[in-house]
């Protein structure tokens, strides 16, 4: 396998057709054969942008190793390409798939990919078909469920909906699939101003702490939820327990910074700025931390407040002196002040990078900052 790619990654088309003939004549009976002709396929599809080859092996991959899992992922990726062309070849893919994979553990859960892929390229009643297809045929499984999950949001039965998302936590709250089905539909609902439901959601996801990955994510959707409807008294009590539950992630300090630019987002610039500054002030040893920092320094400059830009741009430079990144912080601020259309100012952080810290990886970009300078006040002409 490795052979192919590496023929694949040199351009040589010659030499990787033919290892890969002798991949598929030499290890036929390989119990991995399926994988490596899907991972050369998928290479073939994404890095290179070669859709031909890339269906070519993927069909081939299908037509002689159909009781392997990876010869289904193959399938998927056949139809998708089609998909995104919005050939009619796609059906007649699904159609394939659905037979000579029927017997498959796998199948349930790549009819719900592709419901999700074609209704995320815009073609919603080729994706309802698909879930129809899982909710009808899968009822107990858990992408059958979240199929019917799909079809209860597209008819607006939020309570059938909110059944079987109960059915879900209960039963196979320790399974992944089923956690991020029911973050996106907590997701779904804040979207849609359901807020209540997409609370709901979240607390129990919170509260249960059942969830193996990392509930930060969930707390962090909640404290959104409450930014969105304004009721900033729950989402300051979240995010203190938050702090409380979770004072040992890693992510705290990025969350945070986070929730400070949803505030702001929302059009709630003192919440936004009173978070930030909480970050910089209690995390002031994280990196993310000075994110918050120069997030202040973007606003007053966006807001033509020089007086604090330049107070917060000093806290900037002596609480982060030395973090390995500050320079990066430093022209992108140069960058936010062309935005505001001061040239000048943006080319004394330009050259603030190249003078302090002129054996940086960011050298690059200041020096890119001056050329978008010199367009921006009309020296290319």
């Amino acid at each position: 396998k490795q052979v192919v790619l590496d023929a694949i990654a040199q351009r040589d088309q010659i030499k990787a057709d033919r290892e890969f003939e002798l991949l598929v004549t030499k290890f036929a009976k390989n119990k991995n054969i399926a994988e490596a002709l899907y991972r050369i396929g998928f290479e073939y599809q994404n890095k290179y942008n070669k859709k031909n080859k890339a269906t070519e092996i993927h069909m081939y991959n299908t037509s002689h190793f159909p009781n392997d899992s990876y010869a289904l992922l193959s399938q998927v990726e056949i139809i998708r390409r089609y998909i995104r062309e919005g050939s009619k070849l796609a059906e007649n893919e699904v159609e394939i798939m659905l037979e000579i994979f029927r017997s498959q553990p796998d199948l349930p859960k790549s009819i719900y990919q592709i419901g999700q892929f074609y209704t995320n390229n815009k073609k919603k009643e080729q994706g309802i078909k698909m879930f129809q297809y899982a909710a009808n045929k899968y009822p107990d499984e858990i992408y059958g469920q979240l199929s019917q999950i799909k079809l209860f949001l597209e008819t607006k039965e939020y309570d059938a909906a909110d059944i079987i998302a109960g059915d879900l936590f209960l039963f196979h709250a320790d399974n992944a699939v089923a956690r991020k089905g029911l973050r996106d539909l907590a997701a779904f609902y804040r979207d849609k101003k359901e807020y209540e439901r997409s609370i709901n959601l979240y607390m129990d996801q919170i509260t249960e702490k059942t969830a193996s990955d990392d509930p930060i994510d969930s707390y962090r959707e909640l404290i959104y939820t409450y930014i969105d409807m304004n009721n900033i008294e729950n989402a300051d009590e979240v995010i203190a327990r938050m702090q409380t539950d979770l004072a040992a992630n890693p992510r705290l300090a990025r969350t945070i910074f986070n929730i400070g630019n949803h505030f702001l987002t929302a059009g709630d610039s003192a919440n936004a700025i009173r978070i930030h500054k909480y970050n910089v002030e209690h995390y002031t040893d994280v990196f993310e931390s000075m994110w918050s920092q120069a997030a202040l320094v973007w606003y007053y400059v966006r807001h033509n407040d020089q007086a604090n830009a330049d107070i917060e741009y000093a806290n900037l430079l002596k609480i982060y002196q030395n973090q390995t990144t500050l320079a990066k912080e430093v022209f992108q601020i140069g960058d936010i002040y062309l935005e505001v259309d001061n040239s000048e100012k943006a080319r004394t952080f330009y050259q603030q990078v190249l003078d302090e810290w002129h054996e940086s990886e960011y050298v690059f970009n200041a020096k890119a900052g001056f050329i978008k300078a010199d367009i921006h006040d009309g020296y290319d002409e």
